[in-house]
C-alpha cells in the first residue's frame, strides 16, 4: 500500500460521511441562484416573525392603544412600524445574502478539494497500471 494513497483515501472518505453531502448539494447551485433563494427564504421568515411580533404587541398593549382618540397618533405609529420593517428587510436581505454568498463559496472550495484528491487517485492508479 503506497502511504499516499492511503492518506488521500481517507481524507476523502472523511470528508464523504461529514460536510461532504451537504457541500455536494450546495455546490450544485450557481452561486446567485443559491444566495437568492435562502435570501428569500429568510425574508419570509422574518415577515412572519414581524407580523407575529406585532400582533403579540398589539394585543399587551391594546388597551393603551384604544385610548389614544386623535387619528395622527394611528398614522404615526403605522408609519413607524413600517418603517422598521422596511428597514429590517434591508438589513437582512444584505446580511442574509452576503452570509449564503459565503457559504456557498466555502462549499464550492472544499468540493473543488475533494476534486483534487479524486484527479490525485485516478493519477496514482494510472501510473500503477502502466507499470
Amino acid at each position: 500500500m503506497d502511504r499516499k494513497k492511503v492518506k488521500i483515501m481517507t481524507r476523502m472518505a472523511m470528508y464523504e460521511q461529514g460536510p461532504g453531502q451537504r457541500d455536494i448539494q450546495i455546490s450544485q447551485f450557481y452561486k446567485k441562484d443559491y444566495a437568492s433563494l435562502h435570501m428569500w427564504y429568510a425574508l419570509i421568515w422574518l415577515t412572519v416573525g414581524y407580523v407575529l411580533l406585532i400582533g403579540a404587541l398589539f394585543f399587551a398593549f391594546s388597551d393603551q392603544l384604544f385610548n389614544h382618540t386623535q387619528l395622527s397618533y394611528y398614522i404615526r405609529l403605522g408609519m413607524g412600524v413600517v418603517i422598521v420593517y422596511v428597514i429590517m428587510l434591508l438589513v437582512y436581505g444584505i446580511a442574509s445574502r452576503t452570509f449564503f454568498n459565503s457559504k456557498h463559496t466555502a462549499s464550492r472550495n472544499r468540493v473543488k478539494g475533494y476534486m483534487r484528491d479524486v484527479v490525485r487517485i485516478e493519477r496514482i492508479y494510472d501510473r500503477k497500471e502502466k507499470r
